[in-house]
């Protein structure tokens, strides 16, 4: 079972001008298959928040429906230019309808796709692809810059396959999940002078992992909508897969329980302090009042705030009518 998250916000510089939002992103299930994609717009081509659109949701249905054809063809070389051929005679079509240049719809293009255990993953521009494995968070594909720094190669750029990037394997090795960002996210989640990635997003992909979908999603929206456009002028947007391996929070790892808790699991009262949070989450899956959950904790209300209000402050509970309610499943 893999669960998905997706969210694209005009950038402040965007908005003050009228600009729409460049950055589309993608996710599309089918005959097996599991994708996600994210395209950023051409600052500079008038239409590309529609060629983003458009190449987002077509590589998402055609890597459902080719999947196993293009894992098995060991040319790929072949496989990039045979895409990028489709690329460009789906946005000749668009271009066509909407009587433009097909370099008024260029975008980048980041994308994913998941069957039995096996991947591709595809990218052309700047942007991120990472992923988690074993909990430590790794890139798969770094941004690609042109001879400038604000610069990048686009779908439909001259000589494109050149620094097209795909690659395939398999995530039964520890592979869990895979995240996708534009340029504008990078100042949230990418260290460029290190090459690494946040550590604020692997619980951001265990919030989606193990939360109950809905409120999760809310609290995350709200998180990129604020925090993360706050960082730049640019459009901002993220793609999210996980594979929540059917579990819930009480049973996963106690290393990855504490980072969600944002406790250090090297302090000496870690485990305590895990176990004890860990039974109030688990109560709370029943909507609760302050005082109910203080006496049946033995606990005085005081303290028990404390506690929750610790748990409010990490997004795994909420308040709601007076009640206290558990974000995680």
């Amino acid at each position: 079972m893999w669960r998905f998250f997706q969210c694209a916000v005009a950038g402040r510089g965007h908005e003050r001008r009228g600009i729409p939002c460049q950055d589309k992103t993608y996710r599309f299930q089918y005959n097996g298959v599991n994708t996600v994609a994210l395209a950023d717009g051409a600052g500079s081509a008038r239409l590309s928040h529609l060629g983003a659109s458009r190449i987002s949701e077509f590589t998402c249905k055609e890597m459902a429906e080719h999947f196993d054809c293009y894992y098995a063809n060991e040319n790929g070389e072949a496989v990039k230019k045979y895409l990028i051929s489709l690329f460009l005679d789906e946005l000749g079509n668009l271009a066509e309808i909407k009587d433009c240049s097909i370099d008024d719809l260029a975008s980048t293009i980041l994308f994913v796709a998941e069957k039995n255990e096996k991947f591709i993953i595809g990218h052309i521009g700047d942007g991120v692809i990472g992923y988690p494995k074993n909990n430590e968070l790794k890139i798969a594909s770094y941004p690609h810059n042109g001879e400038f720094t604000n610069t990048t190669m686009f779908v439909t750029s001259d000589g494109v396959e050149k620094t097209f990037r795909l690659l395939k394997g398999s995530t039964h090795n520890g592979i869990d999940g895979f995240v996708l960002f534009s340029d504008g996210t990078e100042s949230a989640f990418y260290d460029k002078k290190n090459k690494t990635l946040s550590k604020a997003l692997n619980r951001i992909m265990n919030l989606i992992r193990f939360g109950n979908s809905n409120m999760i999603e809310v609290r995350i929206t709200n998180f990129f909508s604020c925090d993360v456009r706050g960082r730049t002028l640019d459009d901002c947007s993220i793609a999210i897969m996980v594979d929540d391996h059917n579990k819930c929070f009480s049973n996963i790892n106690p290393s990855v329980q504490a980072e969600m808790l944002s406790l250090s699991p090297y302090l000496s009262d870690a485990k305590k302090k895990v176990t004890q949070y860990q039974r109030i989450i688990e109560t709370l899956k029943t909507p609760m009042e302050l005082s109910l959950l203080s006496k049946m904790f033995c606990s005085k209300k005081r303290y028990m705030r404390k506690k929750l209000t610790k748990l409010v402050q990490e997004n795994l509970v909420i308040t709601s009518d007076g009640k206290y309610i558990s974000l995680l499943r």
